[in-house]
């Protein structure tokens, strides 16, 4: 089973490539402004034409709500010419996973108009899924935790862990893991409305 995966919820952005439970091939890219050229260099290089996909597993989010649109409408093109399906998994999945050696992980992600999306890790676990607090409560939400993190934010008291493609692979192979976005796929966004 052919597998890649998508990345494109922070200005660093990845592709990856499994057969099986063996990654093929992993491409990273540095791209603020513009992901979908930046994403088409790392496809191409990925050398798809002639590798038959099973799946596609996309970010996303949150993070860039723009950025995320270019991954899904790369994603939904190549499985219309590939004929596979699509995954999504929230962005925030990878950083968790990334630090689960860290007690409380605290990923904070911009949300803009004053606002900030929270997730809440736990050795790796979700502890408590994304919501959304003014940036003035933010303190409070990192006092929860031993480690605050960050893709986009520009912040000193935050580390800065990127979400990464190969992770949603790892995901995939997790049988535990049981998360997917299968239908209606759109970029992460909480109304106003509906902080906490």
């Amino acid at each position: 089973m052919n597998v890649l995966a998508i990345e494109t919820s922070s200005a660093y952005g990845s592709v990856a490539l499994a057969r099986g439970k063996e990654m093929r091939k992993v491409e990273r890219f540095f791209s603020p402004q513009r992901h979908s050229e930046s994403l088409t260099r790392a496809l191409i290089r990925l050398e798809l034409e002639s590798i038959a996909l099973d799946k596609i597993l996309i970010g996303l989010g949150p993070g860039s709500f723009t950025s995320i649109r270019v991954g899904l409408a790369m994603a939904y093109g190549l499985a219309l010419v590939k004929g596979c399906e699509v995954w999504g998994v929230w962005s925030h999945y990878s950083q968790g996973r990334q630090m689960r050696h860290v007690t409380r992980l605290i990923l904070v992600t911009d949300a803009r108009r004053g606002c900030v999306y929270v997730t809440e890790y736990e050795r790796g676990k979700l502890y408590r899924a994304t919501y959304m607090v003014r940036s003035e409560e933010l303190d409070n939400c990192l006092s929860k935790g031993t480690l605050a993190a960050t893709a986009d934010w520009r912040d000193e008291r935050l580390e800065r862990i990127f979400p990464r493609a190969e992770d949603y692979l790892d995901l995939y192979d997790d049988p535990n893991f049981q998360d997917w976005q299968r239908e209606r796929l759109e970029p992460f966004y909480l109304p106003i409305e509906k902080m906490s």
